[in-house]
């Protein structure tokens, strides 16, 4: 009975937590052979790179403000548009409240997406050498 379940867990969310840990003990350009460099690139991103703690404070406080905005927003829209009687006014302000924050949580992801390619760019030309 959960094995789809247990398929898509493994298809989708493990076996990509896998390979991303794999690869990130490489360095490769996607196209030639890989190096293995061991835990390098860890070592180098937390010694050399001063944009790092930058884009980890900037991913914190923008986490923070996603949820704190996003979801205060979204509920408070989603009761202002149930305005019902009383016993379908939760059912429904759930239900609102879960399409208003999956729609902004996907603007949000296009814009981390378009504004992170110049990121991606720095990553792979300044990887360990």
């Amino acid at each position: 009975m959960s094995a789809p379940a247990l398929t898509l867990f493994l298809a989708f969310y493990l076996y990509p937590a896998i390979q991303n840990i794999r690869l990130a003990t490489l360095r490769w350009d996607g196209i030639g052979e890989p190096e293995k460099v061991g835990l390098r690139n860890f070592k180098n991103l937390l010694t050399n790179d001063d944009l790092f703690y930058k884009v980890l404070g900037n991913n914190i406080e923008f986490t923070f403000l996603v949820v704190l905005f996003q979801t205060s927003f979204s509920l408070l829209f989603a009761i202002y548009l149930t305005k019902v009687d009383r016993h379908s006014k939760i059912e429904s302000t759930l239900k609102y409240q879960l399409l208003i924050s999956t729609g902004l949580l996907t603007v949000a992801i296009f814009f981390i997406a378009h504004t992170s390619l110049p990121f991606v760019y720095y990553i792979k030309y300044n990887a360990v050498d």
